[in-house]
């Protein structure tokens, strides 16, 4: 196929489905994370939002360096794929991780479990993101084509978005006796990253199996 020819609509929303991971993962981050660790365990809000403040710090190292490792991969798989593919197992067990610290932590014991595991989630994501997103770029050199890629992403970043905030609220934080605010339960926590985890794999093996050929 050229480069400069309109892409099937299979190749465009297998790709397209690779940012739903991302969705999940962002939206869990900016409303879920804080809120679990400070109101549900206990963490105090200064060091619940220092070990998320961290995080991204440290992204803004890992991700040019993860660039630059994925522009001069050369392998029978290409350049990205390698890095997604790597990426798959460890992005998912962390985010499952990061909602099911073990009990009986001391506050410090959350604090450093909390800096980590994000550090770490944010981390093997960036080893997913950072060639998926260089990947979109060279799937077609055609301006128009580019676009729409760009915009089947949001769509899916929205919907991944929406699977947390409005799907998430229903199956897993929806009120008890014992909990008439759902959020503050905190084995639906758990629960929840339990049952994201399989959506992120999905995600990105579509992402990867689809674009591959």
């Amino acid at each position: 196929m050229s480069r400069t020819e309109q892409l099937p609509w299979s190749l465009r929303l297998s790709y397209a489905a690779g940012q739903f991971p991302e969705g999940i993962k962002s939206a869990a981050f900016d409303f879920y994370l804080l809120f679990y660790y400070n109101q549900v365990l206990g963490l105090d809000a200064r060091l619940a939002s220092l070990a998320i403040f961290i995080a991204p710090v440290i992204n803004a190292v890992s991700d040019p360096i993860v660039g630059g490792w994925s522009d001069f991969t050369r392998t029978r798989l290409g350049r990205r794929y390698p890095w997604m593919y790597a990426a798959v197992v460890p992005f998912a067990l962390l985010f499952f991780g990061i909602f099911a610290p073990p009990s009986g932590l001391s506050e410090m014991g959350l604090f450093w479990w909390l800096l980590v595991f994000t550090a770490a989630t944010r981390t093997a994501m960036t080893f997913y993101t950072v060639p998926y997103l260089s990947m979109g770029a060279e799937l077609s050199s055609n301006y128009d084509e580019r676009t729409l890629l760009a915009s089947l992403r949001n769509v899916f970043q929205l919907l991944g978005m929406f699977a947390v905030l409005i799907g998430a609220n229903m199956v897993f934080f929806s009120a008890s006796d014992a909990y008439p605010n759902g959020t503050l339960n905190p084995e639906a926590h758990a629960s929840f990253s339990a049952a994201s985890t399989p959506l992120l794999v999905i995600g990105i093996l579509i992402a990867s199996l689809g674009t591959h050929r």
